[in-house]
């Protein structure tokens, strides 16, 4: 697996292989970069909607979550799951919780 600089580099190439010789195909860029056409067509869409000068088009883009996750709350069938009353306390869903789990209190 390459490294991130390695990517980068393999990047910088592909921008000057497609400028340097635009008749070539993807497939003939990507044997000579040893990577896959599809990689070569992703990487070519990214670099043409990029400044044609900039670095920062040659950096992998963030794989983390940009948008919160939903919240359990609004999430109707989850909640009467979990403990039916949407406005019930989290406390009193931990007690309720703590009760059915300790040996002593719970119903045998």
């Amino acid at each position: 697996m390459l490294i991130e600089a390695d990517l980068i580099a393999k990047r910088a190439t592909l921008r000057w292989l497609s400028q340097q010789h635009p008749e070539w195909t993807h497939q003939d860029l990507a044997a000579a970069l040893d990577m896959s056409g599809s990689w070569v067509n992703k990487w070519l869409q990214r670099l043409r909607q990029a400044d044609p000068d900039g670095v920062m088009a040659l950096h992998s883009r963030s794989r983390a979550r940009h948008t919160p996750p939903d919240s359990i709350a609004s999430q109707p069938t989850i909640v009467q799951r979990i403990g039916g009353d949407p406005h019930r306390s989290a406390r009193e869903l931990a007690a309720r919780s703590r009760a059915r789990s300790h040996p002593l209190l719970s119903p045998s």
